[in-house]
C-alpha cells in the first residue's frame, strides 16, 4: 500500500470515529489500520465495558475521566444515598434492643403488669403450700433435753436381786438432840431417791431399798450401813451410807441399779442427802415435810444427774447443788433458798414461790443462785398474805446465760447489775448517787423507795424480767 493510501485511510478511520463517537458516548479511536488478521485477533480479544476496551490498548484519558465523572451524576448520587441510608439502617438495627421473650414484648406495660401479677400468683400459691405443710416446732421450755425420769438410767429389768429380796424396808434413827440425819450413797451404781413424809406417829427415817443388777455376785456386794448405837447405848450420828461396786473389767456390761424411797418423820429438823452416784432425786409433791434445813448434794459430773424439787418439801433454809445435770421443779423459799450449779454445766430451771409471813410483819426471803456454765432459768412468783420483801442475789461464775422473770412477784426496788450484756424489761436506770447505800444499784423498778433488792453479776449474758 501507497503512503498516499495509508493517509487517505487514516483519514476515512477518523472520519468512522466520529460518526462512531456520535453514537455511542463511551466510544473510542481505533488503532491505526491492521491487516484483517490482526483485526480478527483484536475482535476476539476486547470487550466492551462502559465505553472502554479491555485490551492492551491504552484507553483514552478524557473518556476515561468522563466516565469516572459520570459515577457522580445526579442518579449515581441518588443511589449512594440510597447505599448509605442501608448502611445507617442496619447501625440502627444494630444497636436497637428488641426485648422480646418467648413472642412477648418485654417493653410493654400490659406485658410487664401480667409478669408481675404472675409472680404474685406463684408467690402466693408458694406461701400458700407452705402454710398448709408447715409443722410448728414445739414450745420452747427449756427442757427438751431434760432426761426421763427413772426410764433414762437403764437397768431396771435386770434380774438379780440383793439378797434375793425385791424390797428391803430399814429403819435409821435420828439424832436425839440435833434432829438431824443424812445419807450417802456411793459406787457405781445409778439409781433414784424418792423423798416423801412418814406418818405422823414415826421417829425414825425409813427407807424401802430395791437393789438389783444384771450380774448375780456383783449385786451380792452391796453395801448398806444404818446408823448405830455405840456400847453406851449412844447415837454418835445419824449417818446411812450404802455402798455398791462397780462393774469388774472382765464384764463391762455388768449394771447395777438402785430403788430407794425415804419416808421422813415430823420429828426431823435437818436431812443431808448426798450421792456419788448418777442419781436421780424427786421429791413427792404430795408430802407434808416441814423441816429447819434440807441440803441435796449430786457430787458426779454425770450430765443425766436429776434434782427435781417440789413446793411441798418446806425447809427454812434450802440448799440444792450439784455439778453436772439438772435442778427442776417448784422450790418453796421459807427463808433461805441456795441453788447452785458453779461448778459445772448444769442446768437451773425451776419456779419459786416464797412461803406467806409467819406474823404480821413479813420477813425478807432470801434467795440465792450461783450457776456455772450451764442455763439459768428462774420464775419466780408473788407469796400468799402480806407480801414478803425480796433479797436476791444470782451470779454466773463461769458465764453462763442467766433469766430471771420477776414479773408476777410483785417486786419494787433497786437492782445493781454487772453484766457483760443485759436484756431488762421493766427497769429504769438510776444514778447511784440517788441512793444513800453502800450497794452501787444502778437501776429501779416500781419505786425507788421500794424494800426490794436484786444484786446480778455476771460476764456473760443476763435477762431480767420485771
Amino acid at each position: 500500500m501507497s503512503f498516499a493510501d495509508r493517509v487517505k485511510g487514516l483519514i476515512n478511520g477518523g472520519k468512522e470515529r466520529d460518526a462512531s463517537s456520535a453514537e455511542q458516548e463511551d466510544a473510542i479511536d481505533k488503532p491505526v489500520q491492521m491487516d484483517e488478521a490482526a483485526e480478527s485477533r483484536i475482535s476476539l480479544s476486547t470487550r466492551h465495558v462502559e465505553g472502554r476496551y479491555t485490551d492492551n490498548t491504552v484507553p483514552n484519558a478524557d473518556l476515561d475521566a468522563e466516565a469516572s465523572a459520570g459515577l457522580l451524576t445526579h442518579d449515581s448520587d441518588a443511589v449512594m444515598e440510597d447505599v448509605e441510608e442501608e448502611k445507617i439502617g442496619w447501625q440502627g438495627q444494630k444497636k436497637r434492643s428488641t426485648w422480646k421473650c418467648c413472642g412477648l414484648n418485654l417493653k410493654s406495660p400490659s406485658t410487664m403488669l401480667g409478669l408481675a401479677a404472675l409472680f404474685a400468683l406463684i408467690f402466693s400459691a408458694y406461701k400458700l403450700l407452705s402454710w398448709a405443710f408447715y409443722e410448728p416446732p414445739p414450745p420452747v421450755k427449756g427442757l427438751e433435753h431434760l432426761p426421763e425420769f427413772s426410764t433414762s438410767l437403764g437397768c431396771h429389768s435386770a434380774s438379780y436381786l440383793y439378797n434375793d429380796t425385791h424390797t428391803l424396808t430399814l429403819d435409821a434413827a435420828i439424832h436425839p438432840e440435833r434432829f438431824d440425819h443424812g445419807v450417802d450413797f456411793r459406787g457405781g451404781a445409778v439409781g433414784t431417791i424418792t423423798v416423801t413424809s412418814a406418818s405422823s406417829d414415826s421417829s425414825n427415817v425409813r427407807y424401802q431399798i430395791t437393789l438389783r443388777s444384771n450380774d448375780k455376785d456383783l449385786v451380792q456386794k452391796s453395801i448398806i450401813k444404818m446408823p448405830a448405837l455405840d456400847s453406851d447405848g449412844r447415837l454418835f450420828n445419824s449417818m446411812s451410807i450404802i455402798t455398791m461396786p462397780h462393774a469388774p473389767k472382765d464384764n463391762p456390761g455388768a449394771c447395777l441399779r438402785y430403788d430407794v424411797k425415804m419416808f421422813v418423820p415430823p420429828s426431823l429438823k435437818k436431812l443431808h442427802l448426798g450421792s456419788h452416784t448418777h442419781t436421780h432425786i424427786k421429791f413427792d409433791e404430795n408430802a407434808k415435810i416441814k423441816l429447819e434445813g434440807l441440803f441435796v448434794t449430786l457430787f458426779t459430773n454425770d450430765e443425766g444427774n436429776i434434782i427435781q424439787s417440789s413446793s411441798s418439801i418446806k425447809a427454812d433454809k434450802l440448799s440444792l447443788q450439784l455439778t453436772r445435770g439438772w435442778i427442776v421443779g417448784d422450790v418453796a423459799v421459807v427463808d433461805e433458798t441456795d441453788l447452785t450449779t458453779q461448778r459445772g454445766d448444769g442446768v437451773l430451771h425451776v419456779d419459786v414461790y416464797p412461803e406467806p409471813p409467819k406474823d404480821k410483819n413479813p420477813e425478807v426471803v432470801s434467795l440465792d443462785t450461783t450457776t456455772g456454765a450451764g442455763r439459768t432459768n428462774v420464775v419466780i412468783h408473788s407469796n400468799k398474805g402480806a407480801r414478803r420483801p425480796i433479797d436476791a442475789t444470782h451470779i454466773s461464775s463461769r458465764n453462763g446465760p442467766m433469766e430471771f422473770t420477776y414479773k408476777d412477784s410483785g417486786f419494787g426496788g433497786l437492782l445493781a447489775v454487772d453484766a457483760k450484756e443485759l436484756e431488762g424489761i421493766g427497769m429504769e436506770k438510776l444514778d447511784a448517787s440517788e441512793v444513800q447505800e453502800d450497794e452501787q444499784w444502778n437501776y429501779y423498778v416500781g419505786s425507788k423507795d421500794g424494800k426490794d433488792r436484786v444484786r446480778v453479776n455476771s460476764r456473760g449474758w443476763v435477762g431480767l424480767y420485771f
